[in-house]
């Protein structure tokens, strides 16, 4: 009888013991939560500073055209970017590299920014920017750009003509990087 006595205790001392683990391991997948919620948040501050300062480029690996048709497309050719005041954005196809309109396969409109408006910063939402950039040569082209936490980034383009297409990619700071400019639409 003692020994049954104790073998219960023993059982019941090691359900009791494997039960709090079970709860600990539930407020440590809280925990974890939590942490990846701030981290999430720090990163878009982050990038929220970086919209603010006007000094960027997102650089493109996916075109998408209005009627769904993706592409994979090269960043060192596809991107948008901003230097204060400035804004270019390109469209570019390898295969095409030496023709259209800017001798790189594609487009580039490229002006003034005219029109930034970087909605206000909100804890745990995406980052959204509208922006107008008025073309050297005529028109322009607008920009309205999401931005998660990741820094994956999506802007949908539309130009004065009724041109659509967006880009998916990822936004960093400008300075250094290998992108391949164009000479501008005509």
């Amino acid at each position: 009888m003692k020994k049954i006595a104790a073998i219960l205790f023993v059982s019941f001392f090691a359900l009791s013991i494997q039960a709090q683990d079970a709860n600990d391991k539930k407020l440590t997948r809280k925990e974890k939560k939590e942490i990846q919620k701030k981290e999430n948040n720090e990163k878009l501050k982050m990038l929220y500073t970086l919209m603010e300062g006007r000094i960027w480029v997102i650089r493109a690996n996916d075109v998408r055209s209005i009627n769904g048709n993706s592409v994979n497309v090269s960043p060192d050719l596809n991107f948008v970017y901003a230097t204060n005041t400035e804004g270019v954005v390109q469209l570019a196809f390898q295969e095409l590299m030496g023709m259209g309109n800017n001798n790189v396969g594609g487009i580039t409109i490229e002006g003034e920014i005219t029109r930034y408006d970087l909605k206000q910063f909100r804890d745990n939402q995406q980052i959204e920017c509208n922006v107008q950039i008025n073309n050297v040569n005529g028109g322009f082209v607008v920009l309205n750009i999401s931005i998660m936490s990741t820094g994956n980034t999506t802007v949908m383009v539309s130009t004065d003509d009724g041109t659509n297409f967006t880009f998916s990619g990822f936004i960093e700071k400008q300075g250094g990087e290998s992108i391949i400019k164009g000479s501008s639409a005509k």
